[in-house]
């Protein structure tokens, strides 16, 4: 609860005339139900929430639990740190092996027995199976980099071990540089987000199953401000209202525990964040986070993004990047990254949306609430220390899935396009263009 009020008094809004004006056009429109609701914390059912909306959009995914969202705030309390005698300490990845869950976690445990690096247990899998933190680095500048949230792209958890092995390695060896990196940042990821979708892999080659054991597409169940809803001068959000391989954002947001895992994650090291990575894998796009929060926060990681995409790119081989300014996109409404992005800014929880939204005078409003009231973009103050927030994609050429030939696409990919110094390229960037 601390650290949540201490956001709130860190970010404040511009006074400007007609932006003011319009909060109250949508202030009146806000019924009664919620004004009484939002002072005493009460939950609000969909179709009440719908009706704030004044014919303006839908909501499509009920909100976080209350309870559930504050148990996430001190969750790191309950970690445990792991030191594992019983392993050689092997961190060594080969991308063209096909690795089970099990074998996975033996690579992630080898991490405690080196001096440079932490492995945290920090929660459960639907099914029981160990979700991990993997820190390499002993810098108070945090990268963070998550993956492995759909059970059909392992490429990004290959990539990521693959990664981190080596700039351990390298510090190890005695390489000057890569100690004084080490010294100022630290690389903090959870390598596999959702290890129930990922144990489907250790039985099928290939599937196309995304989602957690529930159902439940981890990649939508996010309580950040953008999900579960749609305005309806933008396009309907395309969620699933049923479970399945993919696409269904859950009962209510924030309802799996791989999700309430990650929050808690967050809510640990945000603060001290300068980057945010989701890897995924669709096809060589990244995108830069925030398009919805102030112009100093979308513009960091505007640019990050096309400094990413520049980095990686080869002759038959560019990444895009998507630079829209969009909000409610629909699919990707609801992340990781989306949630990420706007902790970082200061965004509150309403215990009457169970979101994530932006605080005014006394109200927590959800994205299309803000958005009709004139409170988009630079109206929203960005942090004071600086942070980058995007998603990169990584080549889907060979298809999806764990069968040879897609690993020895993801291998080829790899070593084709930068990514061996990926983790270098983003301490620099950071020195050069994301200095306190």
């Amino acid at each position: 609860m601390k650290k949540m009020t201490s956001r709130c008094h860190r970010h404040f809004f511009s006074a400007c005339d007609n932006r003011h004006l319009n909060i109250m056009i949508v202030s009146l429109l806000i019924s009664s139900v919620l004004l009484f609701s939002t002072a005493f914390a009460a939950k609000l059912s969909l179709d009440e929430m719908t009706a704030t909306l004044d014919g303006r959009g839908e909501f499509t995914v009920d909100g976080m639990d209350g309870a559930a969202f504050w148990a996430t705030q001190n969750a790191a309390d309950k970690w445990l740190h792991i030191f594992d005698i019983t392993n050689n300490g092997d961190t060594s990845y080969d991308m063209l092996k096909k690795y089970t869950y099990a074998e996975l976690e033996e690579k992630i445990r080898a991490y405690s027995l080196h001096d440079m690096a932490d492995v945290e247990l920090i929660g459960k899998s639907v099914e029981g199976r160990n979700i991990y933190s993997l820190r390499v680095g002993r810098g108070d500048r945090l990268i963070l980099i998550v993956t492995g949230l759909q059970a059909r792209e392992p490429a990004g958890t290959a990539y990521l071990m693959t990664q981190l092995s080596d700039l351990l390695t390298a510090y190890e060896s005695g390489d000057e540089e890569t100690a004084a990196f080490l010294f100022r940042y630290s690389i903090v990821t959870i390598p596999c987000g959702n290890p129930d979708g990922r144990s489907l892999l250790d039985i099928a080659d290939n599937t196309d199953w995304r989602a957690n054991a529930n159902g439940v597409d981890l990649g939508l169940n996010f309580p950040a401000s953008c999900a579960g809803q749609y305005a309806f001068s933008s396009h309907q959000a395309a969620h699933e209202t049923e479970k399945g391989p993919s696409g269904y954002a859950g009962d209510r947001l924030g309802s799996e525990p791989e999700t309430q895992v990650i929050m808690g994650w967050l809510e640990e090291y945000i603060d001290q964040a300068v980057i945010y990575i989701g890897y995924e894998q669709y096809g060589r796009i990244v995108y830069p986070e925030s398009s919805y929060l102030s112009d100093e926060e979308y513009n960091a990681s505007l640019s990050l993004a096309i400094d990413i995409a520049d980095f990686l790119s080869r002759e038959n081989a560019a990444y895009a990047v998507e630079a829209e300014r969009m909000y409610l996109r629909g699919w990707g409404d609801g992340s990781s990254a989306d949630y990420a992005a706007e902790l970082a800014v200061g965004f509150l929880f309403s215990e009457s949306y169970g979101r994530l939204g932006l605080e005014y005078n006394g109200m927590i409003l959800p994205l299309i609430l803000y958005e009709n009231a004139g409170l988009y973009g630079s109206s929203i103050k960005a942090r004071t220390s600086p942070f980058a927030c995007v998603t990169v994609e990584i080549s889907t050429k060979g298809g999806t899935g764990y069968y040879d030939n897609a690993r020895r696409n993801h291998m080829g990919e790899y070593n084709n396009c930068g990514w061996a110094d990926m983790l270098f390229h983003l301490m620099r960037y950071a020195d050069e263009n994301l200095s306190r």
